[in-house]
């Protein structure tokens, strides 16, 4: 779980890389890796390899080099390097070329949510996969493979940067094809920069971009709720119902580490409020203090019922042991 193994690759380093031995022994011949393991560490389970494959290369090389940086041990990234090249290999061949890094290619992490053609979300942190990568690649001596990385995500960053900024935020999608794009701000944009952030690297988006698209989402996402922010939100500031993550729908998981991104940013105050309300809200309003949602509603009063949305003790909240 990308969110939720926060506390076992900093606490648990070694049950950490045995996981990540596990994946490995999973990984396709063309390098994708399983999304999910069965209570063996077998490959089981209905999501395999091909449900949110568009990301999926993403998380497994975030967890190898947040358990490399973690414990500093060279071994780590000796041993997995063949499985990150693979399956980096994997995630850019999917569509070929700068373009088609930042589109779509099957499910995304907000499931419920539209996407397709370019995405500034799935862009972010394949941007931040692949400086991962080429540090990675730089202290094995793969130089070539090191600059390959990099030149993509440079000539990516620039298609992103021309073809999603609105001026307050990133769309969550543009399609040329179909001519469809989708101006709506959704609360988690910059997922990738707080990976590239929190991993000791440079950011994935324009520096300027990313305090302006900060105080956009604080002024449109934080008001209508008093559990953190709203998922999405339209960019005049009013809730889009009729999809199962839009309306009040709040994401505890994803709000944690956007508050992380207020604290790269400069803003303290703003991210610890954010944090602190979405916390406070599912402990000591919903009494969801050892039984985190997935998803919870974000209405503000006293609730009359659980809103619970979707999800029964999800690890996922453990990003808060980021802060």
């Amino acid at each position: 779980d990308w969110y939720g193994n926060l506390p076992l690759v900093y606490f648990f380093p070694d049950l950490a890389r045995n996981t990540l031995r596990a994946y490995t022994h999973g990984q396709r011949d063309d390098g994708a890796v399983p999304m999910t393991l069965g209570v063996r560490l077998d490959i089981s389970g209905q999501y395999q390899y091909e449900y949110q494959r568009s990301l999926n290369p993403c998380v497994f090389v975030d967890l190898v080099d947040r358990l490399w940086q973690r414990t500093g041990d060279d071994g780590v990234l000796k041993e997995f390097y063949p499985a990150v090249k693979k399956t980096t290999d994997y995630l850019v061949n999917q569509i070929p070329g700068p373009e088609g890094l930042i589109r779509i290619n099957g499910q995304e992490w907000y499931e419920s949510l539209a996407f397709t053609g370019m995405s500034s979300h799935a862009g972010g942190v394949r941007f931040a996969h692949l400086k991962m990568t080429e540090r990675m690649a730089r202290k094995m001596g793969d130089t070539a493979f090191a600059e390959r990385c990099r030149k993509l995500c440079d000539e990516a960053s620039m298609v992103l940067e021309n073809n999603l900024w609105t001026g307050t935020h990133y769309k969550i999608y543009k399609n040329p094809d179909s001519g469809k794009e989708s101006d709506l701000i959704l609360s988690h944009q910059l997922d990738g920069e707080w990976m590239a952030d929190f991993h000791g690297l440079s950011g994935v988006f324009r520096p300027d971009r990313v305090r302006t698209a900060l105080a956009t989402i604080k002024s449109k996402a934080e008001p209508p709720t008093e559990c953190g922010l709203v998922m999405v939100v339209g960019a005049d500031g009013k809730l889009t119902p009729g999809c199962r993550m839009g309306g009040m729908c709040v994401m505890p998981a994803s709000v944690f580490i956007t508050a992380m991104s207020y604290f790269y940013g400069g803003d303290d105050k703003s991210g610890m409020d954010i944090a602190r309300n979405c916390l406070d809200n599912l402990v000591n309003t919903q009494g969801m203090t050892w039984d985190m949602p997935n998803m919870c509603r974000g209405d503000k009063g006293e609730p009359a019922k659980m809103r619970r949305i979707y999800g029964f003790d999800y690890y996922q909240c453990m990003s808060l042991w980021g802060m």
